[in-house]
């Protein structure tokens, strides 16, 4: 994963950190599918746990792109930054 980000051997540990974060929310999303099972989007307390997951993923992948934005105009992270943001979807977001 961290090959195909262009970030194995980056100068960037921000991203890199930032990243790593992000797939912890993903494991939250698994986990709670997997606790909850066909009930995750039936369930109260599921729905619940998984919007706020999905609002702590969005703003941190919000922050990533920021982030990522920043280092590409130091000369860093550059490739990444071309596969961010192939179709603009984060600057008009």
């Amino acid at each position: 994963m961290l090959k195909k980000c262009f970030i194995a051997k980056s100068e960037s540990k921000d991203a890199l950190e930032a990243l790593l974060s992000m797939c912890g929310f993903v494991h939250k999303l698994h986990h709670l599918v997997k606790e909850y099972g066909t009930g995750v989007l039936s369930d109260y307390q599921a729905r619940a746990d998984v919007k706020s997951v999905a609002a702590q993923f969005t703003e941190y992948s919000r922050f990533f792109y920021q982030l990522v934005r920043k280092d590409a105009y130091k000369g860093k992270v550059k490739e990444l930054f071309l596969r961010l943001d192939f179709n603009k979807y984060f600057q008009h977001a």
